[in-house]
């Protein structure tokens, strides 16, 4: 008895209400086309949320970043050229990412992101230029000093 009464409520549960809308299918709804992302459209939608961010990314934990290296600030830089210019927050987001990019260098899955941080030393001199905050340019600094050692580490 019990056994039907939890069927039952399992097969209420899964009927649609009377006029609730569109009927939908594994959380699409039934007339639009499944959209599928390649895995870099997955890691630029995920970096482009880190950037927007509003609470700071100090206690990020992001297994994805500690395993790009130079290849995040190459996103980075394809994400800003589609976008207005960044708020101080998101500068701030920015040069987080940039630094979780590089603090495990041992988890770095292609050897150049590792080796030669290219993309991130333009960017972060970049990120400099474009402001007049004394400490924020002291902080890309500081992290430009931590990339170069990081990198330096497996060469």
């Amino acid at each position: 008895m019990v056994l039907v009464a939890a069927t039952l409520n399992i097969a209420f549960c899964q009927t649609a209400a009377p006029n609730s809308g569109p009927i939908f299918n594994d959380g699409i709804p039934k007339n639009q086309p499944h959209q599928v992302f390649t895995a870099r459209q997955v890691v630029i939608e995920e970096i482009r949320g880190l950037i927007s961010s509003p609470t700071p990314l100090t206690e990020l934990n992001a297994p994805l970043l500690r395993r790009m290296g130079d290849g995040a600030a190459a996103e980075i830089a394809a994400i800003l050229k589609t976008r207005s210019p960044l708020a101080k927050t998101e500068q701030q987001n920015v040069a987080q990412i940039l630094h979780k990019a590089f603090e495990n260098p041992g988890t770095i899955t292609i050897r150049s992101n590792q080796t030669t941080p290219r993309e991130t030393l333009a960017l972060l001199d970049q990120l400099m230029a474009g402001t007049a905050d004394l400490d924020f340019k002291q902080a890309l600094g500081d992290t430009r000093q931590f990339v170069i050692d990081a990198s330096a580490w497996h060469r």
